[in-house]
């Protein structure tokens, strides 16, 4: 997950806005599952406790370019364990185990696959004991994404939700993370919620009712929406729902200037032909109110055109019911700087996209990042030849280099 670090405050923003797309498909009822020699291996382990939790039923996914193909279901014995068996091999296959454990789904965090000469692949799924005390909750990241279509503010506002504890947050009456958007939001949408059912709307905003579970990046909140405007200034107030570990303003240059006491310029960005402004702030409170104070609004300069046909679109998120965001987070990791385009630049257009063409990347992007890592721990290991590994991690990575291209 760390792989690409440097890379991850900028990549996230369009991690989030693609991140419930990408394995969204339907599964297939009409491709006969294919059968192997792979064997998988995993245990539940109960993260609260670091013991190993019995007699959880499991289900494992076979995931082939974004669809399940196959899924099949086991009992993990007294200790834990788990085996399934007859599995393809083939590279292109990704295995995604989950379970129940006090009526909350967990899934395992990572993707499985199996890597050349090696039938086996391990893939473990770690549950935890809940808890309804919030003192654990905070936001590790939030970010604000503004652009600009006369005569409105057209935002993206994400929060990435972390759980310090070592048990999962149920929350109060089944409302896990409340928060409120500025007072003028308008047409308010929630792009990982298209059942319309996980968000709901309360007297001071918003709350989410899925489960927060222990880690940095359990939670992903995608909320898009309008703000009006009239005349040459406007100060858009942002409630912070709990502590901001970090916090990112992203907005695109069309003459419009952004102050405020919280955040502060960080640096222009040059994206597909676009010039973006990002600001930064760290430690914010919760409770405290996040100004922002947009003057020249009324000198907005013409927006470049030539963004709105060549550059790559956002498409409208979906939940993902198979990977969860960590696993999602990790796929997005191949399309870079120049989705951030898309969910900015791009925002007002993103229903007109083709998302097939999308998926198609990200999977082999996933499919060649996952082999190489796993080969490089193999190699380590001594358990790949030297000849091997030399021939395929070139072959991965001269792959992966020709979809960057």
């Amino acid at each position: 997950m760390r792989l690409l670090t440097r890379s991850l405050g900028y990549a996230l923003i369009c991690f989030l806005a693609y991140s419930f797309t990408l394995l969204a498909a339907p599964p297939s009822q009409e491709i006969s599952p294919p059968v192997g020699n792979g064997i998988l291996h995993g245990q539940v382990i109960n993260g609260t406790t670091n013991k190993p939790q019995p007699n959880v039923k499991i289900k494992l996914h076979v995931i082939q370019n974004s669809k399940e193909i196959n899924a099949m279901t086991t009992q993990a014995d007294g200790n834990g364990y788990y085996t399934f068996e007859k599995l393809p091999t083939d590279h292109t296959i990704n295995y995604q185990v989950e379970g129940e454990y006090q009526n909350i789904v967990y899934y395992s965090s990572e993707p499985a696959l199996f890597i050349p000469n090696n039938p086996e692949t391990t893939l473990n799924l770690n549950v935890y004991e809940s808890t309804t005390d919030n003192k654990e909750i905070y936001v590790t990241q939030m970010h604000y994404l503004l652009s600009f279509e006369s005569p409105d503010i057209q935002i993206v506002e994400i929060f990435i939700v972390g759980n310090r504890g070592n048990q999962t947050y149920i929350g109060q009456n089944g409302q896990t993370f409340v928060f409120a958007l500025p007072k003028q939001s308008q047409g308010v949408t929630f792009q990982n919620d298209d059942t319309n059912k996980r968000f709901i709307k309360i007297k001071d905003g918003y709350a989410d009712t899925e489960p927060i579970v222990p880690g940095e990046e359990s939670l992903s909140i995608i909320a898009t929406y309008n703000v009006p405007y009239q005349g040459d200034a406007i100060t858009l107030d942002v409630p912070l729902p709990a502590d901001v570990a970090t916090l990112s303003v992203m907005m695109q240059e069309r003459g419009v200037i952004l102050t405020s006491k919280q955040v502060e310029f960080a640096s222009t960005r040059e994206l597909q032909g676009g010039a973006f402004s990002i600001f930064r702030a760290a430690t914010l409170p919760k409770g405290e109110i996040l100004q922002l104070n947009l003057t020249g609004l009324n000198k907005i300069t013409p927006s470049d055109e030539v963004l709105e046909t060549s550059a790559p679109k956002a498409i409208p998120a979906k939940n993902n019911n198979l990977l969860n965001q960590h696993t999602s987070l990790w796929l997005i990791l191949g399309l870079g700087v120049l989705a951030i385009v898309g969910v900015m630049t791009i925002y007002p257009y993103y229903r007109r996209v083709s998302e097939a063409k999308i998926e198609n990347l990200a999977t082999q992007r996933e499919r060649l990042l996952r082999l190489l890592v796993r080969l490089d721990e193999e190699f380590s290991a001594g358990e790949v030849e030297e000849s091997v590994y030399r021939q395929m991690r070139a072959k991965y990575k001269s792959e992966l280099m020709a979809l960057e291209n």
